[in-house]
C-alpha cells in the first residue's frame, strides 16, 4: 500500500486487476464525463509587470477557507502558498499591510473577536496568531495544538475556540492568555459553528456534524444523506465524505458544502478489457449537471434532528469545492482549480431544499475560481492564489475590480498546477486527495476489490511501487492510465511528470496528535516486541513490499508516518480505530507475533499516534 500508494488521481482506489495486463505504453483515449462546460479562461490582469522577486516552488496544498471581512471593512487573506498575511482596503484597492510568517506555517482559518482583533490559525506550527489592533503586525503568538484547523469567537465568554486535526477542541481568552478548556472530542475536526443556541464542529473527512455541549462532549451526530442518481441509464449511490466549510443561516439552520462520491462500482474497461476512459464514460445524468463520480453538494441541516433533512443537489463544475460564505438568502462557493478551470457561484438558499439529489442548482451569478470567499451587503470578494489577490465579484458574475496582493511573489509550480487542475471528467487530483492528502473513501473500480483512497501526505515518491496493490511501477504510470487515460486529463512528458512527483514529495505529514510522550516510548518497545518493525521498517516504517494474509492477494505495506489521520485503515478501510489493526477483527493473521498485555496495547496505540 505504501500509504504512500500513490493513488493519484484517484487514488480514488483504481489498480491493475491481478493477473491482468500491464497498463498500456501509450495514453488510451480519454472519453470525457460528457461536455465539462468549462467557461474559457478571460485573460486576467497581471500584477507582475518584471519579473517577481520570489518564485514559490513547493506551495503548500489548497485549503480554501482564508478570507476574512472585519468589521471595519477591511479583508485580511491568510495565502499559505506564501506563508503571508494580507489585509487589504477593497474599497481603496490597496494593501494595507503583509505581513511575513514563518516558512511553512501554513496559515488557514481567521476569526475576528468582539474587540476587533483579528486570530489566524497557523496549522503546520501548532499556533494561534492574533494581529495587533492596528492590523499591521503580530502582537502575541499561542501554541495550541499540533494541527490547528477551525476557528470561531464565543462572544458570551470572550473566547476563542479552536478545533484541530488530531480532535482537539481549545478554548482560550481572546485578551491572551493560557487556555481555559482542552478536551478530545473526536479525530479530524475542521470548522467550529456558533449559534445562539448550540455549538457545532464537523469532521473533515467523514462529513460528519456533531453537537455539543458546554463541556465539549457529543450529544449529537448527523451527516449528509447518501443519494442515489441516475448514471449511464442506471442508478447508481454516492456517499458523503469530505466536509468542506460549514456556516449558520440566520434562522439557526446550517448549510455544509461538502462532497460525496461514488459507492456504487465504477467500471473502467470494456468487455475485451480496453480502457474506456472517463472513468466509464458515464455522465451523472442530468448530463447539464457536468459532473462525474465526485460530485459537490450542498445540505441544509435543521438546528436539531434529522426532520426535513434531504440529500442536497449537485452543484455543477465545481470540482475542488473550498469556500462557502452566506449573505441572508445568498450561499456563495469557492471552487478551485488552477490555469482558469475553477469557479466562484452564488445560490439561492431556497434552493437547496427544491431540488432533489439528482438535480443540479444553477448558480445566480459565476465567475473564475478561488480559495477564499466572503459574502457582505450583496458584495462579494474573492482570494485568488496566482496572481495573489481579491477580487470583487460583479453583481451579475465576473470580475469587476482586482486588489493585487504581492506582485513581488509567484507560484511558479508545475506539479501543483497539474494537481489542482480540473480535467475534462470534472475531477482534479485534489478531488479525491482534498488538502494533498485523501478522502476517507474506499472506492470499487472496475473488478478490483474495494480500495481505500491513500495519501500522498508524508514524502511517498521512495515507497514506489504505488497503489495498495503495488501494481503502478512509478508515477509516471499513474499519470497515463488516471489523469490522462480515465480522467481525461492531457498527456504528460517526463518533465511535466517529474513535476507532479516534486511537489507531492514535499508535502509534509500532517503533525502527529498532543500524545503522552512516556507511554509512546513504552509503545515503541510494544511495536519492537510484537515484531511490527519486521514489515514497517526504515525511515517512512515501510519495508515497500507487498505481503499476502490468508487466501487475501498481496498487499503493499504501508507507511506508518501520520497514521493517526488516516481512519479508517487497511485497503478496503475495515478498521475504524488504530487498535482494530492488530487485534485480528479485520485481518484475523494481522495479530502481534508475540501477545501484548492491555497496557503494552494501549501503549502501541500511543506510538503509533505520535508517528
Amino acid at each position: 500500500m505504501t500509504a504512500a500508494g500513490l493513488a493519484l488521481t484517484l487514488a480514488c482506489g483504481s489498480e491493475t486487476p491481478a493477473g491482468g495486463d500491464e497498463p498500456p505504453p501509450t495514453p488510451p483515449t480519454p472519453v470525457p464525463v460528457a461536455d465539462a462546460g468549462l467557461p474559457p479562461a478571460p485573460p486576467a490582469p497581471t500584477p507582475y509587470e518584471e519579473a517577481p522577486e520570489h518564485l514559490i516552488g513547493d506551495p503548500a496544498a489548497l485549503i480554501g477557507g482564508s478570507l476574512l471581512a472585519t468589521r471595519g471593512g477591511l479583508l485580511v487573506a491568510a495565502d499559505p502558498a506564501r506563508d503571508h498575511l494580507y489585509v487589504t482596503d477593497p474599497v481603496g484597492q490597496t494593501v494595507v499591510a503583509s505581513i511575513r510568517l514563518d516558512a511553512g506555517a501554513e496559515p488557514g482559518r481567521l476569526v475576528e473577536d468582539g474587540a476587533g482583533r483579528v486570530h489566524v490559525a497557523l496549522r503546520q506550527t501548532g499556533e494561534l496568531v492574533t494581529l495587533t489592533a492596528a492590523l499591521d503586525g503580530i502582537g502575541a503568538r499561542r501554541s495550541v495544538c499540533p494541527a490547528p484547523r477551525g476557528l470561531a469567537y464565543d462572544a458570551s465568554t470572550d473566547s476563542i475556540l479552536v478545533a484541530c486535526t488530531g480532535g482537539e477542541l481549545v478554548t482560550l481568552p481572546s485578551a491572551g492568555g493560557e487556555p481555559t478548556q482542552r478536551v478530545h472530542v473526536m479525530d479530524d475536526l475542521r470548522d467550529i459553528v456558533l449559534t445562539e443556541t448550540h455549538r457545532y464542529v464537523t469532521r473533515f473527512r467523514s462529513a460528519e456534524l456533531l453537537t455539543l455541549d458546554a463541556e465539549g462532549q457529543v450529544i449529537e451526530r448527523r451527516s449528509p444523506l447518501s443519494a442515489t442518481v441516475a448514471a449511464g441509464g442506471e442508478g447508481v449511490d454516492l456517499v458523503p465524505n469530505v466536509a468542506i466549510r460549514t456556516v449558520a443561516l440566520a434562522d439557526g439552520s446550517l448549510v455544509m458544502l461538502h462532497q460525496r462520491s461514488f459507492s456504487t462500482a465504477v467500471e473502467v474497461d470494456d468487455d475485451e478489457g480496453r480502457s474506456r476512459g472517463g472513468y466509464g464514460g458515464g455522465a451523472v445524468a442530468p448530463p447539464e449537471c457536468q459532473t462525474g463520480i465526485v460530485q459537490t453538494s450542498m445540505t441544509h441541516f435543521p438546528a436539531e434532528g434529522t426532520t426535513g433533512l434531504r440529500p442536497g443537489p449537485i452543484l455543477s463544475r465545481i470540482a475542488v469545492p473550498l469556500d462557502l460564505a452566506v449573505d441572508g438568502e445568498r450561499l456563495t462557493v469557492a471552487g478551485g482549480g488552477t490555469e482558469g478551470t475553477g469557479v466562484v457561484a452564488r445560490y439561492a438558499v431556497s434552493s437547496l431544499d427544491a431540488r432533489s439529489p439528482t438535480d443540479c442548482i444553477e448558480p445566480l451569478e459565476e465567475t473564475g475560481g478561488g480559495v477564499g470567499v466572503v459574502d457582505g451587503g450583496g458584495t462579494v470578494y474573492i482570494q485568488r492564489l496566482e496572481p495573489a489577490a481579491v477580487v470583487r465579484m460583479g453583481a451579475t458574475g465576473g470580475d469587476e475590480t482586482w486588489t493585487w496582493l504581492d506582485p513581488t511573489r509567484q507560484i511558479a509550480s508545475p506539479g501543483f498546477d497539474i494537481f489542482n487542475r480540473v480535467t475534462g471528467t470534472v475531477m482534479a487530483c485534489a478531488s479525491c486527495h482534498p488538502e494533498g492528502g485523501e478522502d476517507g473513501h474506499t472506492w470499487t473500480i472496475g473488478s478490483v476489490p474495494p480500495r481505500r483512497t491513500q495519501t500522498l501526505r508524508g514524502g511517498i515518491m521512495d515507497t514506489q511501487p504505488f497503489h495498495w496493490g503495488g501494481d503502478q511501477p512509478d508515477l509516471a504510470t499513474i499519470m497515463t492510465t488516471t489523469f490522462t487515460g480515465r480522467m481525461g486529463g492531457e498527456v504528460l512528458g517526463a518533465i511535466d511528470v517529474a513535476a507532479v512527483g516534486d511537489w507531492i514529495d514535499g508535502l509534509p505529514s500532517f503533525p502527529a496528535p498532543e500524545t503522552d510522550r512516556s507511554l509512546a516510548e513504552e509503545g515503541h518497545e510494544a511495536f519492537t516486541t510484537a515484531g511490527c518493525d519486521s514489515c514497517h521498517s526504515g525511515a517512512k516504517l515501510t519495508d515497500n513490499a507487498s505481503v499476502a494474509f490468508g487466501d487475501a492477494e498481496a498487499i503493499q505495506v504501508p507507511m506508518l508516518i501520520g497514521v493517526a489521520h488516516r481512519a479508517p485503515f487497511f485497503s478496503d478501510g475495515c478498521a475504524q480505530e488504530l487498535g482494530e489493526t492488530f487485534d485480528g477483527s479485520c485481518v484475523p493473521e494481522h495479530v502481534p507475533a508475540t501477545p501484548l498485555s492491555d497496557a503494552e496495547t494501549v501503549a502501541l496505540q500511543a506510538y503509533l499516534r505520535s508517528l
